[in-house]
C-alpha cells in the first residue's frame, strides 16, 4: 500500500473513532439525564437493618404507627414485631384498640382514657411485660352509663397482670357507679409500690385483711371523704407499708388525726400531702416534688402540706429530722379555731436551713398570725412566701414585725399576699429595702385585695426596678384613679417588667396609654377594669397583640 493510502486509511480510522466516542458520550450523558429525572424512592421500613429501624420510628408517634402499619401487609408485618415504639400504649378509641392484641406482648406501661371495652377485653391480651397501668374514665359521652360501671371489670383484668404489676391509676371523674375493695387489689398486685386512686372503694382500710407487708412507696387518694369519716382507719395501710415516701390523701375530714398515725409507722415519708387543692398544689406547681428524687433521705420530710390542722406539736419530731431536707411547707389551720400561740411554738423551734417555698392559709387565726414572725426568722433562706386570709390583723404591731423580719431574708424573690393585712409602716419599709438595696432579687410581688394598700404603697412598688411580675387586684378605695394612672407611668419605666395583671380597679383610658409605653412589658391580663373603653383597650392591643387578655 502506498503512503498516501495508509494515510488517507489512518484518517477515516480517527474519523470513525472519533464519531463513535462522541455517540457514546451522548448516548450516556442522555441515559443520565433520564435517570435523574426519575424520582426514585427507597423503602427505607423493609430494606433498613432491623437496629437502624429501631432507632427511626422511636421517633414516631402512636398515631404515626397507627397510620404506617396500614400502609401494606409488609410494613404491618415489620412494624408489629418492632418491640420499641410499642412500649407505651395510650388507648382513646377503638384503632389504638385494634393494635392492641397485635403487640401487647411488648406494652410495658399502658393508659386507657374512656375506652370501656379495652378494659374488658384485657383479660384476653397477653400483658406479660406490664409494668403500669391507668385506666381513666373522663368522658361526659359515654353512650351507656352501666357500660361506665367498671366494678367487676378491673378486679377480673387485674388478676391476668398482678405478677408484674408496679404501678396502677384508678381515675373515674364522672361517675360514681364504679368501686373497687382497696383489699383486693393490695392482696393481688403484691409488687405495686405506686397506687393512685380518684375512685370510690367498697372497704374501709381498718378492715382490710392485709398480712403481709406492702411494696408501695407512693399512694394517693383522692375521695377519702366519700367512704371513710375517721382517718385513723388508714391505720393498717400505713402500719403495712412501711416504705412509704409519697402519701396524698385530699378531702380528709381532720388533718390532725394524720400526723401521729404517720410518726408511729412511716419512718422513711419524705411528701405528707392532706387537701393539696386548697394550696392549688399539683403537678403543675412549680413546688411540687419529684417522686424520682424521694429517695435521697430517710426519715427527712421534703415537703409538708397539712390542711385542717389545730396544733403542730404533732408533727414537731418530724421537723426535728427534716432540719436540712424540707424544701416546702404548707400551712392551714382550722377554719375558726380558737387557737393560743403556743400551739404553733414547734414550727419556729428549728432552724430550716432548706425551706425555701412557705404558704400559710391563716383562715383568720390571729395566734399563728402572732408567731409568724418568729418563725421568719427560723428559716433563712425562704425564697417564696404565699400569705393568704388575715383580713385584718388585730393589732398593727404584729404585722411590722412580720414585714420586719422578711427584710432580713436576703434569698426572698417572690412574694403572695392575698386578702392579707398590710396596713402600717412595716410594708412600706419593706418595699423601701428592696427597692433601694442592690443586693435584692425581688422580681415578683403580687398583692390581691389586701386591707392597707394606699397611694404610698403603688409608689414604693413602681420603685422597685427589679420587678419582672406585678399583680394588683382591688386596691383601697383611696387608691384614685389618678393614683392609678401614675402607677402605671412607674410600672412602664421597670426596665425588665414583663408581666402585668390588674384586676377590678379604675383603669381608665389614660392609664392604658402609660402602661403601653412600657418597652419591656409582653403579657397583661385585665379582669373587670372600671372605666376602660375601646379606644384604651386598642392601645394596649396594638402594643401587646394576642398577650393581652381583658375580661369585662
Amino acid at each position: 500500500m502506498s503512503p498516501s493510502a495508509i494515510q488517507s486509511s489512518r484518517a477515516l480510522t480517527n474519523n470513525s473513532t472519533g464519531s463513535s466516542d462522541t455517540e457514546h458520550q451522548e448516548a450516556v450523558t442522555h441515559s443520565a439525564q433520564q435517570s435523574s429525572d426519575t424520582p426514585r424512592y427507597i423503602d427505607f421500613i423493609s430494606e433498613s437493618p432491623y437496629d437502624l429501624l429501631c432507632v427511626i420510628v422511636a421517633f414516631f408517634d402512636q398515631d404515626t404507627m397507627a397510620i404506617c402499619i396500614n400502609v401494606c401487609r409488609e410494613w404491618r408485618r415489620i412494624l408489629l414485631e418492632c418491640p420499641v415504639p410499642w412500649r407505651e400504649m395510650y388507648i382513646h378509641n377503638s384503632r389504638h384498640t385494634a393494635i392492641l392484641s397485635a403487640i401487647s406482648r411488648y406494652v410495658n406501661k399502658l393508659s386507657i382514657y374512656d375506652a370501656v371495652d379495652c378494659v374488658k377485653s384485657l383479660h384476653t391480651l397477653n400483658l406479660s411485660h406490664l409494668q403500669s397501668l391507668a385506666i381513666i374514665n373522663e368522658s361526659p359521652f359515654l353512650d351507656d352509663v352501666d357500660e361506665a360501671d367498671m366494678s367487676d371489670t378491673i378486679p377480673k383484668a387485674l388478676s391476668y397482670i398482678q405478677d408484674t404489676l408496679t404501678e396502677l391509676y384508678l381515675c373515674d371523674y364522672l361517675s360514681d357507679r364504679t368501686q373497687i375493695s382497696l383489699a383486693h387489689i393490695l392482696s393481688k398486685c403484691r409488687r405495686l409500690t405506686v397506687l393512685v386512686m380518684d375512685i370510690k372503694f367498697t372497704d374501709f382500710p381498718r378492715d382490710m385483711p392485709l398480712r403481709y407487708p406492702t411494696s408501695l412507696t407512693r399512694i394517693e387518694i383522692d375521695r377519702v371523704s366519700s367512704c371513710v369519716q375517721d382517718i385513723h382507719s388508714f391505720h393498717p395501710l400505713f402500719r403495712y407499708s412501711p416504705n412509704l415516701r409519697f402519701v396524698k390523701l385530699d378531702m380528709c375530714n381532720d388533718d390532725d388525726d394524720i400526723t401521729p398515725i404517720l410518726e408511729v409507722h412511716c419512718f422513711k415519708l419524705a411528701v405528707l400531702l392532706t387537701n393539696a387543692w386548697i394550696f392549688n398544689l399539683n403537678e403543675n406547681h412549680p413546688g411540687y416534688p419529684e417522686t424520682s428524687n424521694l429517695e435521697r433521705h430517710d426519715g427527712g420530710l421534703e415537703l409538708i402540706a397539712i390542711h385542717a390542722i389545730r396544733s403542730a406539736h404533732h408533727i414537731w419530731v418530724r421537723l426535728h429530722r427534716s432540719c436540712d431536707t424540707l424544701r416546702s411547707m404548707y400551712i392551714a389551720p382550722v377554719a375558726g379555731n380558737q387557737s393560743v400561740r403556743q400551739n404553733w411554738r414547734p414550727l419556729s423551734s428549728f432552724v430550716l436551713n432548706a425551706l425555701t417555698t412557705l404558704h400559710i392559709n391563716f383562715r383568720d387565726d390571729q395566734s399563728l398570725h402572732e408567731h409568724l414572725s418568729v418563725m421568719l426568722r427560723q428559716f433563712p433562706n425562704l425564697e417564696t412566701i404565699w400569705l393568704e386570709r388575715i383580713h385584718k390583723a388585730d393589732n398593727e404591731e404584729t404585722t411590722n414585725e412580720i414585714f420586719d423580719a422578711m427584710t432580713s431574708l436576703k434569698n426572698l424573690s417572690c412574694l403572695d399576699l392575698r386578702y392579707f393585712d398590710i396596713n402600717g409602716e412595716g410594708f412600706l419599709e419593706f418595699l423601701r429595702h428592696h427597692a433601694t438595696n442592690p443586693a435584692s432579687i425581688l422580681w415578683r410581688l403580687a398583692i390581691y385585695e389586701c386591707y392597707g394598700v394606699v397611694p404610698s404603697v403603688l409608689n414604693q412598688i413602681g420603685n422597685n426596678r427589679r420587678l419582672e411580675q406585678a399583680c394588683l387586684w382591688r386596691p383601697g378605695e383611696e387608691v384614685t384613679a389618678q393614683d392609678i394612672e401614675e402607677f402605671m407611668l412607674l410600672l412602664a419605666q421597670l426596665p425588665e417588667l414583663a408581666t402585668v395583671n390588674l384586676g377590678e380597679l379604675v383603669f381608665t383610658n389614660e392609664a392604658a396609654r402609660n402602661l403601653a409605653s412600657s418597652t419591656s412589658l409582653s403579657y397583661l391580663w385585665l379582669v373587670r377594669p372600671v372605666g376602660l373603653t375601646d379606644e384604651g383597650e386598642d392601645i394596649l392591643r396594638d402594643r401587646l397583640d394576642e398577650e393581652l387578655h381583658v375580661y369585662h
